[in-house]
């Protein structure tokens, strides 16, 4: 036997991948390991090859409060969103340092309601509100929903309330193109729900918090 051993495998039925090693180079041991060291890098060849789909890398941030609108009146501060009404806000030009290259954000939204809250919606600005719900409370009290948001014309987000609410916007990350090299990768999947208290008790159902 030469120096070097190959090992091809069929992928599929569009093409194969040769892999070789020197003898004393890597050590593998049996052809048990070369297997297993190639599936290990068919599913990093997958993942990179989803990730170069997505375009999209995600820097975590240590959780920063963006705004509140209980405080003072201000671009980041009071007033409350009021019933029918919709306020925006610049991301970027917040204290939390968000560069102005972040392609959407990672955000909780809490709202304090003023009473009932049909639903409050968060959209990028530029474009049409879309008619869901980020989150509602229709017994007014205080709830929060995790939300990403694509950035708008300018970084900015708008915020809808059909009635009077007062609102909190923390950050805990946000994307970037996957040209930075000090981002994480990102892998969005079809959304999924994973619990649902109100189905049948079970690891993942019932019965109620």
């Amino acid at each position: 036997m030469s120096q070097r051993t190959f090992l091809t495998k069929q992928i599929g039925n569009h093409y194969s991948r040769r892999f070789c090693w020197k003898k004393g180079s890597v050590p593998f041991q049996n052809s048990h390991e070369v297997l297993i060291a190639f599936s290990l890098f068919l599913v990093l060849a997958c993942c990179l090859s989803a990730h170069a789909q997505t375009g999209y890398n995600f820097v975590p941030v240590t959780s920063c409060r963006v705004l509140d609108t209980r405080r003072a009146q201000g671009p980041f501060g009071g007033p409350a969103i009021a019933a029918q009404t919709t306020r925006s806000f610049t991301i970027p030009a917040s204290s939390c340092k968000i560069p102005k290259t972040a392609t959407a954000y990672a955000l909780n939204v809490t709202v304090v309601p003023h009473g009932v809250l049909g639903y409050l919606t968060v959209w990028p600005t530029g474009q049409t509100q879309p008619v869901v719900s980020t989150l509602n409370s229709y017994d007014g009290r205080v709830k929060a929903n995790a939300a990403i948001i694509a950035a708008g014309t300018a970084g900015v987000i708008s915020i809808f309330a059909t009635h009077t609410t007062d609102v909190v916007l923390d950050i805990s990350g946000y994307f970037v193109p996957n040209t930075n090299p000090s981002a994480l990768f990102f892998f969005p999947v079809t959304p999924c729900r994973m619990v649902d208290t109100r189905n049948p008790t079970g690891l993942l159902g019932g019965g109620r918090l």
